[in-house]
């Protein structure tokens, strides 16, 4: 019987290759590690030691006043007590420890309280002597090329090879014939140029990646899209059961709705939800398992989605009652330890579990309760132990073919014809781990019972001839350029090893490309078209979709052709803000007429307060915002009112409609429909105003583009029912505008004149700076007080008004354009400038280019551009 002493992960491929040579039958050998040889059966687990020494440092926190807000973080307990198994395994005397400062010597108290717990790390120290006598006496044994990261393995090795000099470590392979030294400009293109490689080869042939962590997911990646099959020394894989264990723990702890949110949304009841379900659970339950009542919504602004809200007021019940008996279990938790059992009973029904991946991170959680569930006292234990758990992650070794092998330069693996040793760069390679935190290469360089830097260095470098006894053929490569453009050096190392056969040839890699393919052109089908835009021939819209589709005509046929929108739920934005603003408005206009500007600071508290009641009944989880926010809209309102308080007492127009709906035809195929905030009239002329929650202007060459056509078709839509003159149209914002206030002047000849600021000269800057704004269409019967209230003074000249007629055959244009596009089939991914910053849609089409404003539709300016 041959006995082979290797590292744990050379088994399997150690057995493959094996099976490979003799045909599939592998035996008379015995394959043994120096981790089994020192295993400690009696072991406490790592997480149940690391929450004993928490709660013990804990308990006596006064004697350790720097580190003490240190011991509730699992981070913190974990490096010391990684650290102390380190000094128990080297046998270390605590005498060794630095004290130089008063933050070393509460460390060296740490270390010495850790030290005295039942560590395996001090019973393998004591063991020895009796591996070592057992390796000696045994027969047939060898040993296989391996590299030692853990020194204590080494210097053990170091003493067996002593005792016993004629066993030596025997490579797999012999040293390699050819090598040579390549390049490339980014750390991609090194990579995808090593596949191109590969695939011309079509060889077996080994990776070793000098940065795996940075390296691997590029690899993946590249190789995947090549098609090319590889396995790799470990990956870490995004599994999700320690998440579901943590988020399960989290409700039976804590028993708030944002604990239950976060489980359902990790689907950790096996009962899936779409994300409409869930962000309808997060906004509207305030108690775990409670889900509102909406019935009376029917008063209130929001009765428009009522229909809504109790469809999914009943889904979500429903949802409620399937979960019922897993959530009642874990809210009956009456202590923290009963809080993680119950979790753990939930868990191991997971349907994830039946992942054998999962699987195994699930034995290790449950591994880590047997240990630390008794331990578990208070609330901040099982918070402890839940960090811990929540951190757990599984590396796991892809074997599944020997074409490709993916390793790091720190484990050995079977040789191939070639290898390719990857991102050789000054910064990567040779790699070798420096010690660093609290217990870095400083701390740590009078403690002689460690190894010291150079000897880690040495034995480190010794290691790395694995690499020349890899393959016949080895490829060093690295990348000239990070991705930020900075040049990157050769290693050092490299560099040297090349010069000493006076071969230092850098070739580069010729990476084989193609051009890029043409982006596909988004066309529709003309009948297509209409039968997805129009219905009976003809166009109903609002008008804020034909303004989209100039913006983006992709994002309007993504909303309007393929109806693809989702529901907006009443929550504390621009538009609820807007909605109460101009449903305070309606209510005063309508019931005072004129008199609406005296309204009072009380009386506007008391008119917009029952809207953002309704309001916190949907959204019960932002009362101090939704406060905050009525707070602030009272006074903006308020301010609001100074304005046009002004502007009512300088005015002959009077309010005549508020909220005015229509639906006017345009033309014969296109129909808008909209509401129209306000309209004033005065003898046979009326205005059109708007309200808006933030400045706003009326822009000339936005028309003539289509993307703002709002305010002018409400214009329109008026005129042409009312048989009024269009007197204009105008924006009106309750925003809070900023005002410059000039404190001074300064000349040579009169040096600093300072501005006395009196109340007259702040009240006339605030009532300038609130105007309306718009494009004014008559103003023969206006007074020069009013004109000011709407316009520039500055501009009072013919050319500043607008002519109706001009407008009107503008909008048809601009309209019949929208239609003709539509009938074309034209939906192509061309945004505006700013239209994808809120667009929904923009995962869908994801638009790489540079968005700019579309074409003018109309080409001449409307006359008098304000």
């Amino acid at each position: 019987m041959q006995t082979i002493l290797i590292q744990d992960h050379l088994r399997q491929s150690y057995y493959h290759n094996e099976a490979k040579k003799h045909n599939g039958i592998v035996k008379g050998v015995n394959l043994i590690s120096l981790n089994n040889l020192f295993h400690v059966t009696s072991a406490k687990h790592q997480e149940a030691l690391l929450l004993t020494c928490a709660k013990r440092l804990q308990a006596n926190k006064d004697n350790y006043p720097i580190y003490a807000p240190m011991f509730l973080f699992p981070s913190f307990i974990n490096e010391v007590v990684t650290f102390a198994k380190e000094l128990a395994l080297y046998h270390v005397p605590t005498t060794q420890l630095p004290t130089n400062t008063p933050a070393n010597k509460e460390l060296k108290a740490i270390l010495e309280d850790i030290l005295t717990y039942d560590l395996v790390e001090h019973k393998q120290y004591a063991m020895q002597e009796e591996v070592l006598t057992k390796l000696l006496n045994t027969e047939n044994l060898s040993i296989h090329e391996r590299f030692d990261t853990n020194y204590f393995h080494h210097q053990f090795l170091e003493q067996l090879l002593t005792k016993k000099p004629e066993l030596e470590i025997s490579y797999q392979h012999n040293e390699a014939q050819t090598k040579e030294l390549r390049c490339a400009l980014s750390m991609r293109q090194e990579i995808e140029a090593i596949a191109q490689d590969i695939i011309k080869k079509n060889t077996p042939a080994n990776i070793i990646l000098c940065s795996y962590k940075n390296q691997y997911p590029v690899l993946k990646q590249v190789f995947t899209r090549y098609n090319i099959p590889f396995s790799s020394i470990h990956e870490t894989k995004p599994l999700h059961a320690s998440t579901i264990f943590v988020n399960l723990a989290s409700v039976a702890l804590f028993k708030t709705s944002d604990a239950l949110v976060e489980a359902i949304a990790t689907n950790c009841f096996n009962k899936s939800v779409n994300s409409d379900l869930l962000q309808f659970i997060q906004t509207v339950m305030v108690e775990p398992g409670k889900i509102l009542d909406f019935s009376t919504l029917d008063d209130t602004m929001f009765k428009r989605e009522k229909d809504h809200y109790l469809d999914m007021a009943a889904r979500a019940t429903s949802y409620m009652e399937e979960i019922h008996e897993d959530l009642n279990r874990l809210l009956q938790s009456k202590t923290p330890n009963e809080a993680l059992q119950n979790a753990y009973t939930i868990f191991q029904t997971n349907r994830h579990l039946a992942n054998n991946d999962e699987l195994n991170l699930a034995k290790s959680i449950r591994s880590a309760l047997n240990d630390a569930l008794p331990l578990v006292e208070t609330k901040e234990d099982a918070i402890f132990l839940l960090r811990r758990i929540d951190a757990m992650k599984v590396k796991l070794a892809n074997y599944h073919t020997d074409f490709i092998m993916v390793t790091d330069l720190t484990h050995v693996v079977s040789p191939q014809e070639t290898t390719y040793i990857v991102g050789c760069n000054a910064k990567s390679y040779p790699g070798m781990p420096l010690r660093n935190g609290l217990f870095d290469e400083t701390y740590t360089k009078e403690i002689t019972s460690l190894p010291s830097l150079e000897k880690r260095h040495t034995l480190y470098m010794s290691q790395l001839n694995w690499i020349k006894h890899s393959a016949n053929h080895l490829v060093y490569s690295y990348y000239t350029n990070d991705y930020q453009g900075k040049e990157v050096q050769l290693s050092f190392h490299i560099e040297s090893m090349f010069k000493e056969n006076d071969d230092l040839t850098i070739k580069p890699f010729h990476l084989l490309t193609t051009q890029p393919t043409l982006k596909p052109i988004h066309q529709l089908d003309s009948d297509l078209a209409k039968e997805l835009f129009f219905e009976e021939g003809k166009i109903n819209s609002s008008i804020s979709r034909v303004e989209r589709f100039f913006h983006c005509p992709f994002s309007y046929f993504i909303q309007s052709g393929l109806k693809v929108d989702e529901f907006s739920y009443a929550q504390l934005d621009a538009a609820t803000a807007g909605k109460i603003q101009h449903a305070f408005m309606e209510q005063i206009v309508n019931e005072k007429g004129k008199d609406y500007v005296n309204t009072t600071k009380e009386e506007i508290e008391s008119l917009v307060e029952p809207h953002f009641n309704d309001l916190l009944k949907l959204q019960p989880h932002q009362q101090a915002e939704i406060n905050l926010t009525k707070k602030r809209m009272v006074s903006s309102l308020y301010d609001s009112l100074i304005f046009l308080k002004a502007y009512e007492q300088t005015t002959a127009f009077k309010t005549t409609e508020t909220e005015h709906w229509f639906n006017f035809a345009l033309t014969d195929e296109i129909s808008m429909h909209g509401v129209i905030d306000r309209i004033d009239t005065y003898n046979d002329q009326f205005h059109v105003i708007d309200y808006k929650s933030s400045a706003k202007r009326l822009s000339d060459s936005e028309v003539r583009r289509g993307l703002q056509l709002q305010l002018l078709t409400y214009l329109v839509a008026y005129k042409e029912t009312s048989n009024l003159t269009a007197g204009g149209a105008y924006y009106y914002s309750f925003g809070n505008p900023s005002c410059q206030l000039g404190c001074g002047t300064f000349s040579k000849s009169k040096g600093i004149h300072m501005t006395e600021l009196t109340e007259e000269i702040l009240y006339n800057t605030y009532i300038n700076n609130r105007r309306m704004t718009g494009w004014p269409f008559a103003m023969d019967d206006l007074t020069d007080d009013e004109y000011k209230m709407l316009y520039d003074p500055t501009q009072r000249t013919d050319t500043s008004m607008y002519n109706y007629d001009t407008t009107k055959e503008a909008l048809i244009e601009i309209y019949e354009t929208f239609a003709r596009k539509l009938k074309e089939g034209n939906i192509a991914v061309s945004p505006s400038t700013n239209a994808c910053t809120f667009c929904k849609y923009k995962s869908i089409c994801a638009f790489k280019g540079k968005p700019k404003d579309p074409d003018f539709i109309i080409s001449e300016k409307l006359k008098g551009a304000f």
